[in-house]
């Protein structure tokens, strides 16, 4: 298996939704992944991968994984096409886990990922390292490689 280079994003990690994530889910590549947290495997297979470096004000390194299972509905009626169900509104009908990398200089980073059972990628672990494919630290470790 070969490293997927790895491309930074500026998007702070609370502001990146499954809403967002099932939007841009047509530019992600299949992947083989790997991620524990704290002892735990959350994902350890297929998976899309996303860089995150495509805008203007990106620098090489970060990205994202997900293993595609999180589903999100609206808890009010939402009539199709009409775009009124909110954020707030929005539930959690299928556990799943994506997550992700920033890089803040080669090398290193903070880990952010949803905790495998939110809608937003809220939480934070600051001080991972790159080793090959993979970023660690002692509680975190997500790799990705290209099929």
């Amino acid at each position: 298996m070969k490293l997927i280079p790895f491309v930074i994003a500026t998007v702070f990690a609370t502001s990146i939704s499954l809403v967002v994530a099932s939007q841009r889910a047509a530019y992600a590549e299949q992947a083989k992944c790997f991620l524990s947290v704290d002892g735990k495997v959350y994902i350890d297979g297929f998976c899309k991968y996303e860089d995150e470096g495509k805008g203007p004000y990106d620098v090489p390194g970060s990205f994202r994984v997900d293993d595609g299972k999180l589903r999100v509905e609206c808890s009010v009626y939402d009539p199709p096409g009409s775009g009124t169900c909110y954020g707030y509104q929005e539930r959690v009908t299928r556990k799943g886990t994506f997550a992700g990398v920033h890089v803040e200089k080669k090398g290193y980073g903070s880990f952010w990922w949803n905790m495998g059972n939110s809608r937003k990628g809220h939480a934070r672990i600051e001080g991972v390292r790159q080793e090959g494919a993979c970023w660690v630290n002692n509680r975190v470790r997500v790799c990705a490689w290209a099929l």
